[in-house]
């Protein structure tokens, strides 16, 4: 029986190549990785069948012959967020690669957020309205539960004292980061990035209802109200998918660079 299997692109696979001699299955292996378009394999099955020593994956050998059969591994990136080289916002858009969203496979719970990296009693949203507030947070301990401060909402210039009028954005949503790269990502990578407090630009304290309504939006489909905000929160966007080697697809990278040729001539980002 034959059967097509369909790969992931970008994805390493090992291939157990067979042959046989006295009637004993000869096994070596090597890899192949599959990069930009998705590839087709096809597994041989048969009913009789062979155990691959140090795996509990079960191929199959027919007859004599040698066949090739690919046998899909567990694989993830381990990505570190780099120091992205300060310069021209379009010279570092232009180092980012443009590809298809790969939009399956997200649940927010892969992210572990918000967690307390630093091992403080404070998880990443406490520490982050800490940040944020203009005068010094009133904190309630030992749960470090933030109860009051001052925060202006940099997407529409809200003033607020009260958290609960607050939610912590991933600039880049999570969502969004999935579908550029981060679904290839090992947990602790996803967790790393969910709960960066160690780049302001991965995350703001900002007006809820503004919040909700950017979702996990591109900056083709949703920009802050604030029009005197755009050039610094595109600057961000582009900073963070560069420091996290994220993709942008087709008409996020469009949009970013015209708006940015157009409004923000002589826009540079910082390391």
């Amino acid at each position: 029986m034959m059967k097509r299997r369909r790969l992931i692109p970008c994805a390493v696979f090992s291939v157990f190549l067979l042959s046989c001699s006295d009637g004993a299955a000869q096994v070596s292996t090597t890899s192949i990785e599959a990069i930009g378009t998705t590839s087709e394999v096809i597994v041989v099955e048969s009913s009789s069948t062979t155990q691959v020593a140090g795996s509990s994956t079960s191929i199959e050998v027919i007859g004599s012959a040698p066949e090739v059969i690919a046998v899909e591994s567990s694989s993830t990136t381990q990505v570190k967020a780099r120091t992205v080289s300060g310069g021209n916002a379009l010279e570092v858009l232009s180092g980012i690669r443009v590809d298809n969203e790969n939009q399956s496979g997200y649940s927010r719970s892969l992210f572990n957020y918000p967690k307390d990296l630093d091992g403080d009693g404070c998880d990443t949203r406490q520490e982050v309205l800490m940040r944020d507030s203009i005068t010094s947070p009133q904190v309630y301990y030992p749960n470090c539960v933030v109860v009051a401060g001052d925060w202006i909402s940099s997407y529409d210039g809200v003033h607020w004292d009260d958290p609960s009028n607050i939610q912590i954005d991933h600039v880049v949503a999570l969502k969004e980061a999935w579908d550029s790269g981060a679904w290839n990502w090992s947990e602790d990578n996803r967790t790393a990035y969910a709960n960066d407090t160690t780049d302001r630009r991965t995350l703001r304290a900002v007006t809820d209802r503004v919040n909700q309504q950017k979702g996990d939006r591109d900056p083709s489909n949703w920009m802050p109200p604030l029009k005197s905000v755009w050039c610094t929160y595109l600057g961000d966007w582009v900073a963070i998918k560069a420091r996290w080697d994220l993709s942008m697809d087709q008409s996020e990278f469009g949009f970013i660079k015209k708006v940015i040729t157009r409004s923000c001539p002589g826009l540079t980002i910082t390391n």
